[in-house]
């Protein structure tokens, strides 16, 4: 139970509750302290398969962060370990070891680093068997953790798709996550990190789909505002494709004149 508590002071990082990050993709590095890779695993094992222990500890000798990641990553008798972890900050600061080690990978293998940091998110995100707080709490970890502006950007409309289905109340304006979403804010962060079309529409889909199962009248404004937003983003389509894609995502296209 204590065993986390020095590395939560130094590691824990922010989830919703108080995220809001900077214009610039912000790269919170967690330096993991001396051995922590090994208690990790210990604390992992109980449940998971008898050779869990042994393979992670050849990765860690063998300085093999992607094996490890993955090792933990694919035995669902550690990641039930891990999602047993209470309260919930402790659950949090030990994925957050696991994900501060993908900065390894990107030094040693940065091929890689990309494509992990998306299964360490599939695995957590996907995974509707585990606490749901504690999900949403994992992946503000993992968006707090990475500095890629794309990557922050699925990672985000991945955290509202969550908590719209849990708690749509969380974006209204007010509430952190809600606040974060101030579409200004929202579009000038993306600006700056230079974020594709593709994640943009990604986030804004998310957003749109969230707010709407709400059925407070700040979360309709927000959703006609986010609504306008996709609409516009295909402005530099061809004229058909565009007509095609504002029938698809808003099928009254009168609705759209009245919110201009």
């Amino acid at each position: 139970g204590k065993r986390f508590l020095v590395w939560r002071e130094k590691y824990a990082p922010t989830t919703y509750v108080t995220m809001v990050p900077p214009i610039h993709p912000s790269s919170t590095l967690v330096n993991v302290a001396e051995h922590a890779e090994l208690r990790l695993v210990r604390l992992l094992s109980g449940g998971a398969a008898p050779s869990f222990e042994s393979t992670c500890e050849a990765c860690i000798a063998n300085a093999d962060a992607p094996g490890l990641i993955r090792s933990i990553l694919s035995d669902s008798g550690a990641m039930d370990a891990l999602f047993a972890l209470d309260p919930v900050e402790e659950a949090v600061s030990a994925f957050s070891l696991l994900a501060a080690l993908l900065d390894r990978v990107g030094s040693d293998r940065p091929d890689e680093e990309a494509g992990l940091a998306k299964e360490l998110a599939d695995t957590v995100g996907n995974n509707e068997s585990y606490d749901v707080t504690k999900r949403i709490a994992m992946l503000c970890a993992l968006y707090n953790l990475r500095s890629d502006g794309a990557e922050k950007t699925l990672l985000l409309a991945r955290i509202v798709q969550l908590s719209a289905s849990s708690d749509p109340k969380s974006l209204c304006p007010g509430q952190p996550l809600g606040d974060l979403l101030e579409a200004d804010n929202i579009m000038s962060m993306m600006a700056s990190w230079a974020v594709p079309k593709k994640e943009q529409r990604f986030l804004f889909r998310k957003v749109v789909d969230g707010v709407g199962a709400g059925g407070e009248k700040s979360l309709l404004l927000k959703r006609q505002r986010y609504l306008l937003l996709l609409v516009e983003s295909y402005t530099d389509e061809t004229p058909l494709f565009f007509q095609l894609k504002i029938a698809h995502f808003c099928p009254f296209p009168s609705r759209i004149n009245m919110i201009v």
